[in-house]
């Protein structure tokens, strides 16, 4: 694992999700079956590119972010939300570095 020691956290309640919204499919993903497809251990996830706000998360707290995301942007008006999904949480990934201001 490219040389290092890397945590994931259970994560079992997404396998089955496949709502984030009402019966919205949001959660649905193919799962990657090229290599090529996956993320490497530096890549996030980034879910809007608002500047007001930015939310960092990981692994059952996604589906949460997002939710908070939607509710800030609907019902308090904050316009810049963003969500950034770091899933591999060995070191800090060079996209979230490239992400933050």
């Amino acid at each position: 694992a490219a040389g290092r020691v890397v945590m994931l956290v259970d994560s079992t309640d997404l396998l089955n999700r496949r709502h984030l919204f009402e019966k919205d499919n949001a959660w649905m993903q193919p799962y990657p079956t090229d290599v090529q497809d996956m993320l490497d251990f530096d890549e996030v996830c980034q879910y809007g590119e608002g500047d007001d706000l930015l939310i960092v998360s990981y692994g059952n707290g996604v589906p949460t972010s997002l939710r908070a995301r939607r509710q800030l942007m609907e019902q308090h008006g904050v316009k810049g939300v963003t969500v950034i999904d770091a899933p591999y949480l060995s070191d800090t990934p060079s996209g979230l570095l490239e992400a933050l201001p």
